[in-house]
């Protein structure tokens, strides 16, 4: 491996490192703050509690909006299951013709 392949290997991984902490860290400020017991946004909480949890149960339209969520989560994922599979047997089955201009991207053998 050259060295511009390593350094684009390593700005791929500093790249994607940094859009994952971009993206979960919404996600871990919102379960952090929802175990504190305070009713406002505050971090860091300034004590800890189990309230937000506990009211869970208790909270109107939360079942119906849960099955909601699970079945788009479910066709979006048979959909994208589907149409990768038919994606992936139309390369792999396909001409001659379709793999040469599928050729200049693949790597080196």
């Amino acid at each position: 491996m050259t060295r511009v392949e390593q350094g684009a290997t390593f700005a791929v991984w500093v790249t994607a490192s940094l859009a994952v902490v971009f993206l979960l860290t919404p996600l871990v400020v919102t379960i952090a703050v929802s175990f504190g017991s305070s009713p406002v946004f505050t971090l860091p909480p300034p004590d800890w509690s189990l309230k937000c949890c506990a009211r869970l149960p208790a909270t109107k339209g939360l079942a119906p909006s849960l099955v909601t969520s699970i079945e788009i989560a479910s066709l979006s994922t048979l959909i994208a299951l589907v149409l990768g599979t038919l994606c992936a047997i139309a390369l792999v089955r396909g001409g001659s013709q379709d793999r040469r201009r599928f050729r200049r991207f693949s790597s080196p053998r």
